[in-house]
């Protein structure tokens, strides 16, 4: 009997957890308010000529197996071994044929038995709005295989059409910047991000200086930077946007009535000044969820402006972030935070279910709820993070993924 763990509902009870708390804050919680089945045999739906302008992927995206060899995700292997990803655990349960049907990723089981297949037709069309949105002059894929073959020919078919986005003149792929913009709401830099999903990794994604100088990827997209509140720091609005975006961690709006912060003293920075404010045990658990998050980005102003000092004193971005696996990550800043944060499966749970529930809407299948969605978003995530986080390899799982009844 497989043990069935609700990633999203684990979340839930945790935050049910926090909302207990609010009650002892006692007027002291601040900042958070911002806030038809396919047939046997050869598929041969592809016809002459179609496909024209897609580039194959020579070097195989990051260790991408051809489609030939292509193991589906239902086939991934468990993550037990890979290097640097927190919170794995779990080697397949060997079936009496000695076949591995059950694997573990950050704490739920899925099974890695192969899955039904759509049809054809309907695969790739989602495939293609998945990836092209709206551009109908996206190339069609031309393919020949098995049923069985079916969900590795969706995936490399979404690599194709990365790869024709990519080609001069280059430019993001619509589906994922469309993800980007729901993924990112209020981000103006959408078109900045999306080409990540073609040549990068979660690590780069969150690291990156490409929108503002010395910034870390997504962690300083303007969308974080911009938030403000009534009190002035921001620092809670920041973390909290933070911690539901990219961990799927819902921060508690704070209650009612609360009171404003005491005005700024002398000498006194933002950080401390919020600090002294949610003293009481209570509240400091409240605010745990978000804050260690806005002070990794006390150096950027809401303009995305560095600076070194705050009212006269040196600015503090020193901190340390638990994860949902209890796992402190240390930091002097949101530089060391960013890569820190992509290598946990809390964030690759997060993006693979977020970047799932957009690619089925987009094609227009129902969406997957409760235990599917959950044990869909471990499989994929944990074929995602052996692949050193790629996210073009993302992409191509949640392709294949497509494919499969659910």
């Amino acid at each position: 009997m497989r043990n069935r763990i609700n990633w999203s509902s684990g979340w839930a009870a945790g935050c049910a957890g926090v909302v207990g708390l609010l009650s002892a804050c006692s007027g002291k919680y601040y900042e958070v308010g911002q806030s038809d089945a396919g047939s046997a045999g050869e598929l041969n739906n592809g016809t002459a000529g179609a496909g024209n302008g897609v580039g194959g992927r020579a070097d195989n995206t990051s260790g991408a197996p051809n489609v030939a060899g292509a193991p589906s995700v239902a086939g991934a292997p468990s993550v037990a071994g890979a290097p640097n990803v927190a919170g794995t655990s779990g080697a397949p349960d060997m079936g009496t044929a000695g076949t591995p049907s059950v694997a573990s990723y950050c704490g739920v089981q899925f099974s890695t038995l192969p899955s039904d297949v759509l049809p054809p037709k309907q695969v790739f069309e989602a495939v293609r709005q998945f990836v092209a949105g709206d551009d109908l002059n996206a190339p069609s894929p031309m393919v020949a295989g098995t049923k069985a073959e079916l969900p590795a020919i969706a995936g490399k078919y979404a690599l194709q059409l990365l790869d024709y986005y990519a080609a001069p003149p280059p430019h993001s792929a619509p589906g994922i910047r469309r993800f980007v913009t729901a993924w990112l709401p209020g981000t103006p830099d959408a078109e900045t991000w999306a080409p990540f999903f073609t040549n990068n990794t979660l690590q780069e994604l969150m690291s990156s200086d490409a929108a503002l100088p010395r910034g870390a990827g997504v962690l300083t997209d303007q969308a974080v930077l911009g938030k403000l509140s009534a009190f002035g720091t921001g620092i809670t609005e920041r973390g909290a946007y933070l911690s539901e975006h990219l961990l799927c961690r819902r921060v508690p709006e704070s209650p009612p009535n609360i009171p404003a912060l005491e005005a700024q003293k002398p000498g006194q920075t933002r950080r401390e000044r919020l600090e002294s404010a949610i003293a009481p045990p209570a509240c400091a658990a409240c605010h745990r969820l978000a804050d260690p998050l806005g002070f990794a980005l006390e150096h950027f102003d809401h303009v995305g402006a560095f600076q070194t000092i705050d009212n006269g004193q040196p600015i503090d971005s020193s901190g340390v972030f638990t994860t949902a696996g209890q796992e402190p990550l240390m930091f002097s800043s949101v530089n060391d935070l960013g890569p820190q944060l992509a290598n946990t499966c809390e964030a690759v749970m997060c993006l693979t279910g977020q970047l799932l529930d957009d690619a089925r809407s987009a094609a227009h299948l129902a969406p997957l709820q409760g235990d599917a969605r959950t044990e869909a978003a471990a499989k994929i995530g944990s074929a995602f993070a052996q692949q050193g986080s790629s996210l073009p390899e993302l992409v191509r799982l949640v392709a294949e993924n497509m494919a499969l009844f659910q």
